[in-house]
């Protein structure tokens, strides 16, 4: 299964030029995410120093867990899809 490093998706988007009004940048991944060799998985990571974050969605249930086809690959990217990975984000990252 490909993981990508978070630490090194941070560093790349940290080397984007920014607007001045801009307070950072948010990758967004369906691939998995590893925060360090002791760990082997993590929905996201902040790096506050860098101004960015990287989230993975490849584990993302679009259906909500209560339905049979909950795992089901995600075959179109909408409106109604990223405003539920927005909030999704929010929530998970500010109200930690």
């Amino acid at each position: 299964m490909l993981q990508l490093f978070a630490g090194d998706l941070n560093q790349q988007l940290s080397s984007f030029c920014l607007p001045s009004h801009s307070f950072g940048v948010v990758g967004i991944t369906w691939t998995d995410l590893f925060p360090s060799e002791k760990e082997n998985f993590a929905l996201g990571e902040s790096a506050a120093e860098q101004h960015s974050a990287v989230v993975c969605f490849g584990r993302f249930e679009t259906n909500g867990s209560d339905q049979q086809d909950c795992y089901a690959d995600i075959t179109r990217v909408d409106g109604d899809l990223i405003w539920k990975m927005i909030k999704v984000f929010v929530t998970t990252y500010t109200c930690v």
